[in-house]
């Protein structure tokens, strides 16, 4: 555990290297507008649950993001109750703008696996992700005990 802990703030240094000139200036925010660009339209509540962020601080992130001009928010002419978020033109362009850096980034924390390394890698973590997103959504409420039954059964 320890060693993903240091692995994601070594991401994290070089995230901030990567969004040092950007609008866009945490993971998070870079993580809700790669998310609202690959799956434009999303109500908050879905945009939550996708990019794994509690509501009060998914809030703040749009918050600061509206107020910076890269998302906006709105009614969809069918279902008039639910409010949408999509990326405005600047932050679409801010988001392009800052996408060979992330490469670098990407780059960077593959450090010096190979290509069968990181195939693999990508394998297990997206076996790890699809385990602990189903947790995620269903059966985050359960204490440690009920999760640890549910995978290891």
């Amino acid at each position: 555990l320890i060693l993903l802990t240091y692995l994601y703030k070594y991401a994290r240094l070089y995230i901030k290297k990567a969004l040092v000139h950007s609008k866009i200036q945490t993971v998070d925010e870079f993580a809700f507008l790669i998310t609202l660009i690959m799956t434009p339209d999303l109500t908050k509540s879905a945009l939550f649950a996708k990019t794994i962020t509690e509501k009060t601080s998914g809030t703040e992130i749009i918050k600061r993001l509206r107020e910076r001009g890269l998302v906006e928010e709105y009614k969809n002419e069918i279902n008039k109750k639910n409010v949408y978020l999509r990326l405005t033109p600047l932050g679409k362009s801010e988001l392009l703008q800052v996408m060979p850096n992330m490469q670098l980034v990407t780059e960077i924390v593959s450090g010096t696996l190979s290509e069968f390394e990181l195939k693999f890698m990508h394998q297990v973590l997206t076996k790890l992700e699809k385990t602990h997103n189903s947790i995620y959504l269903d059966d985050r409420d359960d204490n440690l005990e009920q999760i640890h039954q549910k995978i290891i059964s």
